[in-house]
């Protein structure tokens, strides 16, 4: 970042500064041959400026480039009008701590510079090279193309920012490349509506340093200048939307392909990746859309800023303070393809998936909303673990499912609305409950305390499912065919076996007959079954209570019980 703020620091105060004036009495036309800068050890040439109807006379001009003093630069600045501005070539050559960097524009063209902006703003063909040691990169675009730009508008007193507004600049055919098999290139990147300031090198120099070294080592002095710093970054920088259209990145054998990147700013954030494609040798993995929405680092930027204002570092914030908000992350179409998957009979996919992170206290998300659909695999036929569904015909597994829970703090209760597994012509479980006494377990500060909490949590209710979807008549057919019998016939066996077999496990208790009554009528036919239990205690059953169970008439005691049948 020090590099680049040198870099720019005289070409931004002409290009990328910020503008109110007030209309000069008289204007001319005005042209440098060749005006060249030094600061430090970094050169700047200028050739052939050329300024149409501006108000700013040639020593003006002279003196707002060379400036090092960016608010007063700025002041100058703050009275131009011009009807055309024209850079011909801009070169910076930059030594510094064992980096050369060299940077090259080979036009600056603003028009209509009216009111404290340019209609618009184009730049020709730009280069930047960067060398240290043995490592070269090099970076090119074709052109800059830029609408509604601000110059100069007055500096803010206590810093001397200087604010950037940009309402559309579009950057074509970037390319990038170095000496370790690594390039790059973006056929356009879009900038809309981004308001920010380019602060002074005091700021940056600070923000390096914090970037350099370890928090505990920085001084007070320097933790509070390190606040200011990201203060000033922050609260001056708004973004509206960031577009990247046609990705290619490789390294080495990695190679990356992406279609459209999206960064959207303002209330409503989002970030999206479309028509990405990840290729690893053989492996490939290709993502039709992936999105975040509804994020925000803004809780932990408040987070830091607290840190580092607090010099004595006795009142840090507690870890959950610095948790971003982290909204909903979706994936749709997936597909892996390649040799691992293609031995064992083709490509893996997704269809969708989706995670929520809902309704945060402290920082932390008290709800959670996992879900997937379209998980569809073929079965390794060289792996143990799939022979007996291989055995029943299932050639893939396409399967789908979710996890819903949240915690109401005012009941102090983790409610799991769902918790589901859906396979393809197989079937699907179902799992709902609730559990008491959980802030403990959620404010524990390590594994160890929140193993201990765990010892008061208390079961209030808990649903188990079950729906056949084919699984059953594959089991039917499969055993039919091994005994020489008919589907039927098996069907009635295990029936009769059942309604024999579950009152010598589950006891003759009233809960135990309703379960055997329930589980034979959905053995002769298989659709759907659903248990609910409910603790009759209003306060659940805890560990003391379950530890004191010996048969399922002393559960069965503790507990009303539900039963639902049928389609």
């Amino acid at each position: 970042m020090m590099t680049l703020s040198r870099r720019f620091n005289g070409v931004s105060l002409l290009v990328f500064g910020a503008l109110t004036m007030t209309p000069p009495a008289s204007a001319a036309d005005v042209q440098i041959g060749q005006l060249r800068l030094t600061k430090d050890q970094t050169t700047t040439t200028y050739i052939n400026l050329k300024a149409s109807d501006t108000s700013l006379t040639e020593a003006e001009w002279r003196t707002a480039l060379n400036g090092t003093d960016l608010a007063a630069a700025n002041a100058i600045l703050a009275r131009l009008t011009a009807s055309r501005v024209t850079i011909e070539r801009i070169e910076v050559d930059t030594k510094q701590a064992g980096t050369t960097t060299q940077f090259v524009l080979k036009t600056v063209d603003m028009a209509r510079i009216v009111n404290g902006r340019a209609a618009a703003i184009g730049t020709g063909r730009g280069e930047m090279r960067t060398a240290t040691g043995k490592d070269r990169d090099f970076m090119s675009f074709d052109g800059i193309t830029a609408r509604n730009v601000a110059l100069a508008l007055p500096a803010k007193p206590s810093n001397g920012a200087l604010p950037i507004v940009i309402e559309e600049a579009t950057v074509e055919n970037i390319r990038t490349e170095d000496n370790k098999k690594s390039a790059g290139a973006i056929k356009a990147l879009r900038i809309e509506n981004m308001r920010g300031a380019m602060v002074d090198e005091k700021a940056l120099t600070v923000l390096n340093l914090i970037n350099d070294r370890d928090f505990d080592q920085l001084s007070p002095l320097e933790k509070s200048a390190g606040a200011k710093a990201i203060s000033e970054v922050y609260q001056n920088f708004a973004l509206g939307r960031i577009i990247a259209e046609d990705i290619a990145i490789r390294d080495g054998k990695e190679q990356t392909r992406v279609t459209r990147m999206a960064l959207q700013g303002g209330d409503q954030p989002s970030f999206v990746i479309e028509g990405a494609e990840f290729k690893i040798g053989d492996e490939t993995t290709k993502i039709g859309t992936f999105r975040m929405d509804d994020f925000s680092l803004e809780p932990t930027v408040k987070a830091l800023l607290a840190m580092l204002g607090d010099a004595t570092g006795k009142n840090e914030p507690p870890p959950a303070d610095f948790i971003p908000r982290l909204g909903t992350i979706s994936l749709s179409d997936m597909a892996v393809t390649g040799s691992k998957v293609a031995a064992y009979g083709g490509q893996t996919n997704l269809k969708a998936f989706k995670l929520s992170f809902q309704n945060p206290t402290g920082g932390i998300p008290t709800g959670l909303r996992i879900s997937f659909d379209g998980l569809a695999a073929a079965l390794d036929r060289n792996d143990p673990s799939a022979k007996e569904l291989l055995s029943l015909g299932y050639e893939r597994i396409d399967a789908g499912g979710a996890i819903d829970i949240d915690v109401d703090k005012a009941r102090d209760l983790l409610a799991i609305r769902e918790m589901s597994l859906r396979i393809k012509d197989f079937g699907t479980l179902h799992m709902t409950g609730s559990i008491a006494n959980i802030a403990e377990v959620i404010a524990a500060k390590d594994g160890d305390e929140a193993a201990l909490a765990a010892l008061s949590l208390n079961v209030k209710t808990l649903g188990i499912g079950l729906s056949n979807e084919g699984l059953f008549e594959r089991v039917l057919k499969k055993t039919a065919t091994e005994t020489g019998k008919t589907p039927d016939q098996v069907k009635r066996e295990i029936t009769s076996l059942a309604a024999l077999g579950l009152p010598g496990l589950l006891g003759n208790s009233p809960h135990a007959k309703a379960i055997v009554d329930a589980s034979t009528k959905f053995l002769a036919r298989p659709e759907r079954i659903v248990f609910a239990f409910k603790a009759k205690s209003p306060d659940g059953i805890g560990i003391a209570d379950m530890m004191a169970i010996a048969t399922p008439d002393d559960f069965f005691a503790l507990t009303d019980l539900s039963i639902q049948a049928g389609p």
